[in-house]
């Protein structure tokens, strides 16, 4: 009898993909063949991504407690430990194109939810936060940086009056140069306009607006700056 296994995380380059299962990462030719193991921990492992080179894997794993950077080479053998963050909001989210890991953490922040985008060398060295801000994901690629920015947490007694706004929002920068732009706007915008059509009652307006069409990088500078921001038009 055939027994199927429960695969998670796929991430395809080239002719191979890694993913999860077993609590382990593995990799396998696209076209079939057999799977083999570039983990042993059989600890909760997630998000494997294989180096734009090809010859390693790097993926967040739990093997001591808190969730950590390790990479590995893609045909198997020793495993490392590049972090020791101590971060439960550390992750694994891809390569810069310097061949660094990308990760989003959480650490040495006042607040979980303010996680900063890391490039962490291969050769255990010191990571370096990346000048985007607090952000919720990061994705580099040909195409650019994309960002997915941090979502910030709200009074349980202010559902109420809520107008949208606080769901995290698409940014992407397509030269490389630092300025980003936000994409996917309509979207938000259309769920905005449905919560203050249910709500009943009129936008107030703030003493500095801040809409939708303040890039990310406008909004990043002014926050850096201490000038302080008060959104009018959620979006």
């Amino acid at each position: 009898m055939t027994q199927h296994a429960y695969l998670r995380y796929p991430h395809i380059h080239g002719e191979l993909i890694a993913f999860t299962a077993e609590d382990d990462v593995w990799a396998a030719p696209l076209d079939g063949g057999r799977a083999w193991r570039v983990s042993s921990d059989d600890i909760p492992v997630d998000h494997p991504r294989i180096s734009p080179d090809g010859t390693h894997v790097a993926w967040t794993s739990r093997r001591d407690g808190a969730p950590e950077v390790h990479v590995g080479p893609l045909d198997g053998g020793p495993t490392t430990r590049l972090t020791h963050w101590g971060s439960a909001r550390t992750g694994v989210r891809g390569w810069t194109p310097g061949g660094e890991i990308l990760a989003v953490s959480a650490q040495g922040q006042a607040s979980l939810r303010r996680t900063l985008a890391r490039a962490v060398p291969l050769d255990g060295g010191p990571a370096a936060t990346l000048p985007y801000g607090p952000v919720g994901d990061v994705a580099h690629s040909a195409a650019g940086v994309l960002l997915l920015s941090a979502t910030m947490g709200r009074e349980a007694a202010g559902w109420k009056r809520y107008r949208g706004g606080t769901a995290g929002k698409l940014w992407i920068d397509r030269e490389g140069a630092g300025e980003f732009t936000r994409i996917h706007e309509d979207l938000a915008r259309q769920e905005s306009l449905e919560n203050l059509g249910n709500q009943g009652d009129k936008t107030r307006v703030s003493e500095k607006q801040y809409d939708c069409t303040t890039t990310y990088s406008e909004g990043l500078r002014a926050q850096m700056a201490g000038t302080r921001i008060r959104r009018g038009r959620r979006c």
